[in-house]
């Protein structure tokens, strides 16, 4: 802890060995771990790929309005900017991908467009790129993605925003969840929904696997992930095994991670 608290802020940063990236214009994201040389002797992709990593099965995956949390406003209103922030002058995109990928016909879509990159981008995207990777090394990865919307009291529409799967994760609807309670919108399946998705992750820390290892007539069964039909379990009104999630947002970010230095498969 004394060498730690002798270091300034710029030398912490100039620690991390995660390949560095313009810093972001407009747009609102950036999590990634602190590449401290001790806890974490390097970013988890590159530990996968040298072999360096606990080889244990994964749960991951991303809620279907991750970016909305973050992304609350325009990063700008005028087309010609908006393009400019997604192109090598503002992400760092030199192949130009991201920006035929996120179009906009007007104005009134850069909100929208621009929260779906930004939860694709450090959500949706890096989730799958992780399963890839496990499942290259041999071991299991099961994705799933969190679709539950409602309404508030006031008739307000509640997205599936960043970490509001976590009460049902519990075993709570939200209304029982403190940090959620202002939120009140209560679906009639939300109650089956929390009892299910707990015996999901419950099951998966007893046995490495979501569904248990028995017959439960309550679980659909969750498709382990594969990279052919990029095969997930949608989490919401419905529970049901999907295939191939935003696909083309997903390929084309893994593209933009690669000339940044980022292992993807």
């Amino acid at each position: 802890m004394k060498a730690l608290y002798a270091l300034n802020p710029e030398q912490l940063v100039a620690m991390s060995t995660r390949p560095k990236r313009p810093q972001l214009q407009g747009f609102y994201i950036w999590f990634s771990p602190v590449i401290d040389a001790w806890v974490l002797p390097m970013p988890l992709d590159k530990a996968i790929v040298m072999n360096k990593w606990n080889k244990v099965p994964l749960l991951l995956g991303s809620n279907m309005h991750e970016g909305a949390y973050f992304q609350r406003e325009k990063p700008t209103s005028d087309l010609t900017e908006y393009y400019r922030l997604l192109s090598k002058d503002g992400l760092g995109d030199d192949l130009e991908i991201l920006s035929k990928i996120y179009t906009v016909k007007d104005s009134s879509e850069i909100l929208e467009q621009s929260q779906q990159l930004v939860g694709d981008l450090g959500f949706g995207a890096p989730a799958r790129a992780l399963a890839r990777m496990a499942i290259k090394k041999g071991e299991k990865a099961f994705l799933y993605h969190f679709t539950r919307t409602s309404k508030d009291t006031t008739g307000r529409f509640v997205k599936a925003l960043h970490s509001t799967e976590l009460p049902f994760v519990f075993g709570y609807t939200v209304d029982k969840w403190v940090p959620y309670k202002r939120f009140n919108g209560i679906n009639t399946n939300d109650a089956f929904l929390a009892q299910v998705m707990s015996d999901y992750w419950l099951n998966f820390a007893k046995y490495g696997n979501p569904n248990g290892n028995a017959f439960n007539t309550k679980l659909q069964t969750w498709p382990v992930y594969e990279t052919k039909t990029n095969s997930y379990l949608e989490l919401g009104e419905e529970i049901k095994p999907m295939i191939n999630l935003r696909k083309l947002q997903y390929d084309g970010i893994d593209h933009f991670s690669k000339q940044k230095g980022e292992f993807r498969y």
